[in-house]
């Protein structure tokens, strides 16, 4: 499985190096908003991982709705001339943060638990 992973993103970077695009001001908002949901549901995924409450449906579908909400309201906010991308990627950063600070008490109370320290 983590060759196909290591296959795709090499194939990934390969391919975004060798093709010229210019990608506009509002699609590098848009990505910039996919790219933090990623890293939180990453980091929730993994929390729920380590204790043992991992549901692929719920992780894939959290990616999907995070990602398709939080990109229609920024694309609304500017057509409406509203900066919403600001406020979506603060919450988006705070909720990142707060999901990484959990998944690292877990994994500290895991080594813990293991190790009877």
């Amino acid at each position: 499985m983590f060759k196909y992973l290591a296959l795709g993103l090499l194939s990934g970077i390969i391919i975004g190096f060798l093709s010229p695009l210019n990608i506009s001001l509002i699609s590098e908002k848009l990505l910039l908003i996919i790219i933090l949901v990623g890293f939180d549901v990453l980091f929730s995924g993994t929390n729920a991982k380590l204790l043992k409450q991992f549901d692929y449906l719920l992780f894939t579908n959290e990616f999907i709705l995070n990602s398709i909400l939080s990109v229609v309201l920024v694309y609304l906010g500017t057509i409406m001339g509203l900066d919403l991308f600001s406020v979506i990627a603060l919450v988006l950063t705070f909720k990142m943060f707060y999901n990484l600070s959990k998944l690292t008490k877990s994994i500290v109370l895991t080594i813990k638990k293991n190790s009877l320290v």
